[in-house]
């Protein structure tokens, strides 16, 4: 069962990662432009899947936002805070 779950979250955030949504729904055009300037589009395009899952996530339970949102930042290398 825990693995059906991880496979269905990883593969909802690997189809994710192919979306072309270029329009944040939780926040304004404006602070997505800006910020995509100040980061650059890769951080951008992170931020658009980070939305997509805010809004997969509303109505779900808590344990299962909980999951989501842990499988999205584990997806990120970790790096020592020097090095980053």
């Amino acid at each position: 069962m825990k693995r059906t779950i991880v496979a269905v979250v990883i593969t909802f955030l690997f189809l994710a990662s192919f979306s072309t949504a270029t329009i944040p729904k939780n926040f304004s055009q404006e602070k997505f432009n800006e910020f995509t300037k100040k980061y650059g589009k890769k951080a951008s395009k992170r931020v658009l899947l980070w939305d997509d899952l805010i809004e997969s996530a509303k109505d779900k339970k808590l344990l299962y936002k909980l999951k989501m949102v842990n499988d999205f930042f584990n997806k990120i290398p970790y790096k020592l805070d020097s090095i980053h």
